[in-house]
């Protein structure tokens, strides 16, 4: 039986499979890195397909707040809270979102921060049955639990800035007397609105780490506490705190996205 030998497949143009997928590579090869290039690609992609543009921090600070009204619900005092000073630590993750069209090299993001504050106090009022000078001592602890938007920005290499406006709500533990040593205390906590507007630089030191100093404004909302006293509470006005402290972050993309956090 003779052996039938299948003739090798061809193009509709007369050329065989093989030769016609060598020859397209060829034609092709010139225009591949302008094909690339036209592909958009964004930097922190471009850096690795896993990375998350975020950044993770850790801040301290110190400040004083001015004073703040304070009154009980029979009105028996009526006064003001005097804070000698205060500090405060604080978290930070952020995660950044790229360039804002049609600002430049303006850049912007969401953040999302958890605060510990603690101050000492000095309740200074009248008793208003009587007139007489009311004085106690306490303190303050506050956990704030805040996010919201920051638009940073480059200042020169390995220096960068940034605004940033956060809300949130705030829970406050104050301690102490009002009334004196023989009067009655607070009894408990209490949750109140906060907001914080604020400014920072950095600088970054390699291997995606940065330093810095930041500073801000911050308004807790009036709040209301219950004392060891039956039917007595005391009620706190609203509180302004100014503070600025260091920041020491980790960025996962430290020059793909530079001016932000």
């Amino acid at each position: 039986m003779s052996k039938i030998t299948r003739a090798p497949s061809a193009s509709p143009m007369g050329i065989p499979h093989g030769q016609s997928m060598r020859r397209a590579a060829l034609l092709a090869a010139p225009f591949l890195p302008a094909l690339a290039a036209a592909v958009p690609m964004d930097a922190a992609q471009a850096q690795s397909p896993t990375t998350v543009p975020m950044t993770f921090g850790l801040e301290a600070y110190g400040g004083f707040a001015p004073v703040f009204g304070a009154s009980s619900s029979s009105g028996y005092f009526n006064g003001q809270t005097d804070v000698s000073g205060a500090w405060g630590l604080g978290a930070t993750v952020a995660y950044k979102f790229g360039k804002i069209q049609g600002l430049g090299d303006w850049r912007w993001g969401i953040g999302a921060n958890v605060s510990y504050f603690r101050e000492s106090t000095t309740f200074i009022g009248t008793g208003n049955y009587g007139g007489f000078p009311v004085t106690g001592h306490g303190g303050l602890s506050e956990w704030d639990f805040m996010a919201g938007p920051r638009m940073g920005f480059s200042i020169e290499h390995k220096h960068l800035g940034a605004f940033f406006l956060r809300g949130g709500v705030a829970v406050l533990s104050p301690g102490g007397r009002p009334l004196g040593e023989n009067g009655p205390a607070f009894a408990n906590s209490a949750y109140a609105g906060v907001i914080r507007i604020g400014v920072e630089g950095e600088r970054i030191i390699g291997s995606g780490f940065k330093y810095g100093a930041v500073a801000f404004y911050q308004y807790t909302a009036p709040a209301s506490f219950r004392s060891t006293l039956v039917g007595e509470n005391f009620k706190f006005a609203g509180e302004s705190r100014f503070m600025a402290g260091l920041t020491f972050r980790y960025d996962t993309t430290p020059h793909a996205f530079e001016g932000q956090r």
